[in-house]
């Protein structure tokens, strides 16, 4: 009889290790909005001023009224957030303890996002996602934000995770719809944060870059020196890369079993990888994945041309 795969058991540990550290994180994070509530203060105590902005404009989401003027005093302010929290409030008849928790549950998911997307990362290394994991979540800022008040914080961290997670796979793969859900989860954190909008450039730009670096000096053309790699391979010098590459590959014909145990075997040539096939990007794919960030960022930008005439007025932030 076979004994039982050393790694998928660390990898096991290590979840419920962290699952462990989720558990003090709520437990601790309970305590201490139960604490505020049984002082018997009003909402209006204890909130920030961000906080109180998003709790009235969720109000008016949760009364039906999405014709999104609260812009006209507060610019700045994001809908997506607010959004979230009039679900809550029609969910549970306004109950601010369950309020208070979205953010605790965002923090919690993220933390476990973050371990799943280190795990496939690293394959062979479920310790450091777990130790970054446990890090994350056990973090006195991301408590701080999550906890006491509402933030946009917690949210615009998970989302963050997921854009990093789906750029990774993209570069990986080169395959479209990684790209699209790298455009979609983008527009869900410009939805959350006005800083979301300097993410898609900076997203973008590094993407464009990529393809044209793609175009204008494909492997097959370039001649790579004795002794050196190219870049994304020389990060991973482990096959972290490659392995995240593969998992979006696994399915496809070209890609044998011989071909990655030589890719991943020691003093082996980067050659043997240069035969994985990765899917073609074309620009038409670019357009798309920009369409569907504009599609996505719609609610936004378009009540802001509706009441300022300029789809990117943003008044005094802050």
């Amino acid at each position: 009889m076979s004994s039982a795969n050393p790694q998928s058991k660390a990898g096991k540990v290590c979840f419920c290790v962290l699952l462990f550290a989720i558990g003090l994180y709520l437990l601790a994070s309970i305590r201490e909005i139960d604490r505020d509530l049984n002082q018997g203060s009003d909402w209006r105590t204890y909130f920030t001023k961000d906080a109180m902005h998003y709790y009235v404009v969720a109000e008016a989401f949760a009364s039906g009224d999405f014709s999104m003027s609260y812009e006209k005093g507060w610019p700045y302010r994001q809908p997506l957030f607010p959004l979230v929290v009039a679900g809550v409030m029609k969910a549970t008849n306004d109950n601010l303890f369950a309020i208070r928790m979205i953010n605790v549950g965002v923090t919690a998911a993220a933390a476990i996002a973050l371990f799943l997307i280190l795990r496939a990362f690293w394959r062979r290394d479920s310790a450091t996602a777990a130790i970054i994991s446990i890090l994350f979540v056990l973090n006195p800022f991301v408590y701080d934000q999550s906890v006491r008040g509402l933030n946009t914080e917690p949210l615009h961290l998970f989302l963050l995770i997921c854009i990093i997670a789906c750029f990774l796979r993209h570069i990986a793969t080169r395959h479209w719809i990684y790209l699209s859900l790298l455009s979609f989860a983008i527009g869900l954190d410009y939805l959350d944060r006005v800083n979301g909008l300097f993410l898609a450039i900076s997203a973008f730009a590094v993407l464009l870059c990529f393809a044209l670096s793609q175009y204008f000096f494909r492997s097959e053309h370039h001649v790579v020196a004795p002794g050196r790699r190219p870049v994304l391979r020389s990060f991973s010098q482990g096959g972290s890369i490659r392995s995240f590459r593969r998992r979006g590959e696994i399915g496809h014909a070209d890609v044998s079993s011989e071909a990655l145990a030589k890719e991943d075997a020691p003093g082996v040539s980067d050659d043997g990888a240069k035969s994985d096939r990765r899917h073609t990007v074309s620009w038409w794919h670019y357009l798309l994945a920009a369409l569907v960030l504009i599609a996505t960022t719609a609610p936004s930008w378009l009540s802001r041309l509706h009441y300022f005439g300029s789809p990117f007025y943003y008044g005094a932030l802050g």
